[in-house]
């Protein structure tokens, strides 16, 4: 998978009707589910889900570090 791509976006109606065919599809790149025009859930490969995973452990382990060195100038 490219850093770049593309979100393709179906209703949750669709996503109903042909489930089979849509993890293949995100696979290649992520879909967004709508429900009555608004986003709703998101489908993406497991790679990428892993990613923003680590991204986010990574910033909270970042902002704890930065409230325990400021702890630490207080005490």
């Amino acid at each position: 998978m490219s850093g770049v791509f593309y979100v393709r976006t179906v209703t949750t109606v669709e996503i109903m009707r042909h489930f089979g065919r849509y993890p293949d599809e995100a696979k290649e790149s992520p879909i967004t589910s709508t429900k009555h025009g608004r986003p709703s859930v998101v489908v993406l490969p497991v790679e990428l889900f892993e990613k923003l995973k680590a991204v986010r452990i990574l910033a909270a382990c970042s902002r704890r570090e930065k409230c325990l060195k400021s702890w630490q100038r207080c005490s």
